[in-house]
């Protein structure tokens, strides 16, 4: 049949989308896309179950959507070549609800980054004049911006847990001291700011090992964030580090005033938020984000409270040999100029370290 085809088969073959030509109930053609996603499908073969209704009415052309396997497809048929050319693509490729709120949440992030360069220019305004009510706005301005940004985040990770969907784990060597190390002094000038003392200790100079430095780096700022609301003023709260046996200890913990056990047994129960976007709320994520990135590294969370001295999270993380492979750098990473720290912690911090000078 590949002759029948006008010589589109080299074409249709390299195809990343499933394509198949049907005629009569029999299979005249499929590309590898096709064979991988249908069991027994080959030339000359039966129609595939899921597909015998779009198999008749060779004059029309029909579109339809359906799960096959683990994915929804939109498909669509129309005549071609004495039969009916079906062509599948995954309801991302369509504007499926992931892809409308990606899309969404980059619009808003491009959008905060314009936001961000006016407020640079009301600061310069504010300086000439020697304005400091002008300053104090333009940082509360980029408060905003961040804590806008923080939703933003959060709602995207909220549609992941929502819908089941594997977050993206890309292991790769990388020092688990270094990643503490290099937010410590960014994390504690900002406590100060917000009138915490924050503390890192580690047993260890370093522990190199595979994993997803940017998911690790998002599981250790939520929990830092966590700890720095539950600590009062004058308070502390840290983080801890070592290594026992072939795994690496990761503790972070506060000296708030502990949680209730009904509280505690909630934890890693998603929950609906309040209100979209209302303060102190959030979206009812709770510790759902770090037992989600533990569970992609093979690791373990534990929650321990108790009244009047803390909370402390510990998560376990199995060391996995990483002979013969590049160091990553466990760098903290920009998306759009913004960090992800101050973007992470916006919600306890003051308007002063919101300050476009100090932020640069």
């Amino acid at each position: 049949m590949r002759e029948d085809l006008f010589g589109l088969s080299e074409i249709f073959d390299r195809f990343p989308e499933p394509v198949i030509l049907l005629s009569g109930g029999m299979v005249l053609y499929c590309n590898d896309s096709a064979v991988h996603l249908f069991e027994g499908l080959a030339e000359a073969g039966p129609c595939p179950p899921e597909l015998l209704e779009l198999s008749g009415g060779e004059e029309a052309q029909r579109v339809l959507t359906r799960k096959i396997g683990k994915r929804q497809w939109n498909i669509s048929a129309a005549p071609f070549a004495g039969g009916r050319l079906v062509v599948l693509r995954p309801e991302t490729y369509a504007g499926a609800k992931e892809n409308r709120i990606e899309a969404l949440t980059v619009q808003i992030r491009r959008q905060m980054a314009a936001l961000v360069a006016a407020v640079q220019q009301l600061e310069e305004i504010a300086q000439m004049g020697k304005d400091s009510a002008g300053e104090k706005w333009v940082a509360i301005l980029n408060q905003s911006i961040y804590r806008v940004l923080r939703a933003v985040g959060n709602a995207e990770f909220a549609q992941l847990l929502e819908d089941d969907a594997q977050v993206v784990c890309r292991p790769a060597p990388m020092d688990l001291v270094g990643l503490c190390q290099d937010i410590e002094p960014q994390v504690f000038s900002l406590a100060g700011l917000a009138g915490r003392q924050f503390v890192y200790e580690s047993e260890e100079t370093s522990i190199i090992t595979m994993g997803d430095v940017n998911l690790l780096q998002r599981m250790l700022l939520f929990l830092l964030s966590n700890a720095l609301k539950a600590t009062p003023v004058g308070g502390r709260f840290g983080v801890r580090l070592k290594k026992r046996g072939g795994k690496a200890i990761l503790t972070v913990w506060d000296s708030g005033p502990g949680m209730e056990e009904a509280s505690l047994g909630a934890l890693f129960q998603k929950r609906e938020a309040a209100a979209p976007f209302s303060p102190g709320t959030g979206l009812g994520l709770g510790l759902e984000k770090v037992r989600k990135i533990a569970f992609l590294h093979d690791g373990t969370v534990v929650v321990e409270s108790r009244k009047d001295v803390g909370v402390q999270v510990t998560v376990s993380l199995p060391v996995v040999p990483a002979e013969g492979l590049p160091l990553r750098a466990a760098r903290q990473e920009q998306t759009n100029g913004f960090s992800p720290l101050l973007i992470e912690l916006s919600e306890t911090l003051p308007w002063q370290a919101f300050r476009t000078s100090d932020m640069e």
